[in-house]
């Protein structure tokens, strides 16, 4: 009856652990940090000069004159052509209920910033995506020059 049990409970033991793997959020690692993840799409690929950088920030939509500091950010130095990829880290615990997440990025050269995402893109809360976004960039008007 003891080599049942046994047996019962590493079966139980492994059906348990499987399922939680199943069940742990996409694209979390044991850090305790969570990513959002996707692409920078322009209307046409482009070579950027040398020096071109990206900033892809995670922030809180709200109406403050102040922005709080980003729930995350990514900086993508030296950008060398497009579509560009990113991933974004944060702290799953700093979401915050009923608030509103967005992704914003900008692309620049120097203190000029040439591209800038529109819209933001909604994700976290609301039942918004995490990975797999598209963030769609339109050049910035009255700018220098970034690609070749």
């Amino acid at each position: 009856m003891s080599r049942w049990c046994a047996a019962i409970l590493g079966v139980l033991l492994l059906v348990l652990s499987a399922t939680s793997a199943w069940t742990q959020p996409p694209d979390t690692n044991p850090k305790g940090t969570a990513r959002v993840s996707g692409m920078l799409v322009f209307k046409e690929k482009l070579d950027f000069l040398p020096g071109t950088m990206v900033e892809v920030t995670i922030r809180e939509d709200t109406k403050a004159v102040r922005p709080e500091s980003p729930l995350g950010q990514q900086v993508i130095r030296d950008a060398r052509t497009a579509p560009i990829l990113f991933a974004v880290e944060y702290n799953p615990a700093d979401v915050r209920a009923g608030a509103r997440y967005s992704v914003h990025a900008r692309l620049f050269n120097g203190r000029e910033t040439h591209y800038t995402s529109s819209p933001d893109v909604p994700v976290l809360t609301e039942k918004n995506p995490s990975r797999g976004l598209r963030v769609f960039m339109i050049p910035v008007k009255g700018r220098g020059e970034t690609s070749r």
